[in-house]
């Protein structure tokens, strides 16, 4: 509204002072959104909003992290709470730089605690610290991460990867599990992250910092594990990530590529608790197991899905070994590329 009366003012040759109000009271454009620390993506939440909240108090202005890319911009609108929301995820078409005061000296800073940390097992990054959640990143076991904070939700059963509740965001603005992590990070050192918003994979933080368009691998043509995991999707199966299971037969082989012809790394016998990472297909099909689906467990060797209980690539979205970097042909082709 003070917009148009501003557009209105001019447009009868009235010159117009900027009009600074207290607050503007607004909603989100659909969205949840987070009220961070400070203007930028990887900055903690103070709090966290519903994307049905209509009473969204803003008090000033200023400029950080440019959202959404090139149709997007950097200004964020600071709340009584002290945090702030990017204005493109706001239900607002003012001028904020006209219709609120500037937030002041240093409101645009960035400041959040980091951490190293490196991956044990091939370890997903999600855009929520639960499994079910869109992977935003699949990174491969012993690969270098920074953590930003740390979280733990004990009413959230989702979360719960092999007993661990706590998950760590990372420079690439997701969440990965404690559980596929080398050493269990120093919290004390680290900032908690706050009201976490049920965050949807529609909304883009440029300067490097990806929410959407994940670089998830995409071959040309759909393999079974592919088509498996698509009909799961449709099925309403569950995304599960370092699943337990256990073995059926008598004895299992966990060997050093998934093919039967490849060297033993380890028996298995039945009933043996093992904890999977990812799901692989194979083209050796000159004899048992007839089911191509291999998966890869936390001793790092492949077990014949044939041998299990429950199998992941029946039952749940289980991650494709692909996804982390590893790609199988054939076990006589000379191009297997594995961990």
């Amino acid at each position: 509204m003070i917009g148009l009366r501003r557009i209105f003012l001019i447009a009868i040759g009235i010159e117009v002072v900027a009009a600074v109000v207290p607050t503007i009271t607004t909603e989100p454009s659909g969205l949840d959104v987070e009220c961070k620390s400070c203007p930028y993506s990887l900055c903690t939440n103070v709090k966290a909003y519903s994307k049905y909240e209509t009473n969204i108090t803003v008090s000033c202005w200023t400029k950080g992290q440019n959202i959404a890319g090139a149709d997007g911009d950097r200004i964020w609108l600071g709340t009584p709470d002290k945090c702030y929301i990017p204005q493109y995820f706001l239900e607002y078409n003012g001028t904020a730089q006209h219709d609120l005061a500037y937030c002041g000296e240093g409101s645009s800073e960035k400041f959040f605690t980091t951490q190293h940390a490196k991956t044990r097992y091939d370890t997903e990054c999600n855009i929520n610290p639960d499994y079910r959640s869109d992977t935003i990143k699949y990174h491969p076991n012993d690969e270098d991460l920074t953590l930003t904070c740390w979280t733990k939700d004990e009413d959230n059963y989702y979360s719960d990867i092999v007993g661990n509740l706590y998950w760590y965001k990372t420079t690439d603005n997701c969440y990965s599990s404690e559980t596929g992590l080398w050493r269990k990070p120093d919290r004390d050192s680290l900032d908690n992250c706050g009201p976490i918003a049920d965050l949807e994979v529609n909304s883009t933080y440029t300067d490097e910092l990806i929410r959407i368009n994940a670089s998830k691998p995409k071959p040309k043509k759909l393999s079974k594990a592919e088509k498996a995991a698509k009909a799961a999707k449709k099925g309403g199966k569950g995304k599960r990530y370092l699943r337990g299971d256990s073995i059926e037969s008598d004895y299992a082989y966990c060997r050093e590529l998934p093919t039967v012809n490849s060297t033993i790394v380890k028996v298995y016998h039945l009933n043996d608790t093992i904890t999977l990472q990812c799901t692989i297909e194979t083209q050796d099909k000159w004899e048992y197991p007839e089911n191509p689906f291999w998966d890869l467990t936390t001793d790092f060797c492949y077990v014949a899905e044939d041998d299990m209980w429950d199998a992941p690539s029946s039952y749940f979205k289980f991650p494709l070994c692909e996804y982390f970097g590893q790609k199988y042909k054939n076990f006589f082709e000379d191009d297997v590329v594995l961990h």
